[in-house]
Parts: structure tokens; sequence; C-alpha cells
């Protein structure tokens, strides 16, 4: 339902939707199936947030996300691009190429002086 929602173009109300899903997720027994399912809410609620110019939420879930999935180029990437537009471009810089590392094929990553 929220990913729908978001596909509409209200990020406002899939934001929500996500967030609800995160609670009812925090209270089950935590397993694989549960963290992959985290993992994918707080990357949809990275992008709700992207798509709402709020890059620290971006940096929020990105980072909650990378707790689970330390390894996923994504949430680097969304995350290093929301650091730059808060203007840290050390760390932006460092996000993004983490991604390329992860991912050479990310063009988004493109590590520009």
């Amino acid at each position: 339902m929220a990913n729908y929602t978001f596909l509409q173009a209200d990020p406002i109300k899939a934001s929500y939707l996500y967030k609800d899903a995160l609670a009812a997720l925090q209270s089950a027994s935590p397993d694989t199936a549960i963290s992959e399912e985290k993992h994918r809410i707080l990357l949809n609620l990275a992008a709700t947030a992207q798509s709402l110019s709020k890059p620290t939420e971006v940096v929020e879930h990105c980072t909650a996300s990378l707790k689970l999935q330390p390894k996923f180029a994504r949430a680097y990437l969304m995350r290093g691009m929301a650091k730059r537009d808060l203007g840290d471009v050390d760390e932006s810089r460092s996000d993004l190429t983490r991604a390329l590392e992860l991912e050479p094929g990310t063009n988004e990553a493109q590590v520009r002086d």
C-alpha cells in the first residue's frame, strides 16, 4: 500500500505508512526475513524523504538501513547524495566512493572534484 501511495505521488502519506509498517515490525522477533523487511522499509523511507527534500532524514534512514545490510550500495549512494546536499563534502565523497566500491557501475556515484 505504501509503495502504491508513493508511486501515486503522495510521499507524505507513503512516509506515514512506511513508519507504521516499521513500528509494527519493531515488536516482531528478529530474524533474517524481518531484518530484510526493515531494511526495505528504511530505504523506502529514505526515498520518500529524498523526494520531500529532507536530506537529514535521508541520512538517518540510510544509516539505519546500513546497520542491517552494510554492503548495500544504494544506501551509500542515497546517503552520500544527501550529505552532499547538507554540505558535508568529505562524508559525501566517502559514501559515494563506498557505493562505487560495492557496485562499480553505479554512474550516479561517480566522484567528481
